[in-house]
């Protein structure tokens, strides 16, 4: 999973910048009649992930327009003073 976010891999470009390491997985799912739903599952950090999320877009298309939802969470997650380090104070992690 971690070769999607690398080069070459099917969201790369969404993930060359990003801060954290990243293992995630594009998909497309099939509706009859209607436009493909896009989707993309993550973990990170890659090594040893403290969160887990799948986003989903219904009728959006190729699997990596998901991409970049799921990196925006992401390094929202691990901004200084939100997600993780809030979660670390709380002794939500471990």
């Amino acid at each position: 999973m971690r070769a999607v976010t690398q080069p070459g891999g099917t969201a790369a470009k969404y993930f060359s910048d990003c801060t954290v390491s990243v293992a995630g997985k594009t998909g497309t799912a099939q509706s009859e009649g209607r436009d493909a739903y896009a989707w993309f599952v993550a973990a990170a950090p890659a090594e040893n992930p403290s969160i887990a999320i799948a986003v989903v877009i219904g009728q959006g298309g190729h699997g990596s327009y998901a991409a970049p939802v799921a990196k925006a969470i992401i390094e929202a997650y691990f901004a200084p003073g939100t997600g993780s380090d809030l979660a670390k104070e709380k002794s939500m992690l471990r």
